[in-house]
């Protein structure tokens, strides 16, 4: 099962709230509307789990995967912070790929 969200800002900050109707091992995709301008890194948060990934300059699209999440609701955060400024994904996919 796949979910998904879309969020048009790129330079504030903002969260999903999801309700994951099974346990498991889920994929997440996290695309940015315009490429990440510095090297960095993306971090992004399910609950109190927290993970994160290198951002190389010129990037827009990110895969974490193997990330597992028991049946709940839940806040999904991402974010790249160059300095002061913070950059927002416009889209976050969520991808079930295992049930536990």
């Amino acid at each position: 099962m796949t979910y998904g969200g879309i969020w048009e800002e790129d330079k504030n900050k903002g969260y999903w709230e999801v309700a994951l109707q099974h346990p498991g091992t889920f994929n997440f995709t996290v695309s940015f509307k315009n490429s990440i301008p510095s090297a960095t890194r993306l971090f992004m948060r399910i609950g109190n789990i927290q993970r994160s990934v290198e951002v190389k300059p010129g990037e827009r699209k990110f895969d974490l995967a193997g990330i597992n999440v028991s049946k709940g609701k839940y806040r999904i955060e991402a974010w790249a912070n160059i300095g002061e400024d913070y950059y927002l994904p416009m889209a976050i996919q969520v991808k079930h790929v295992t049930v536990h």
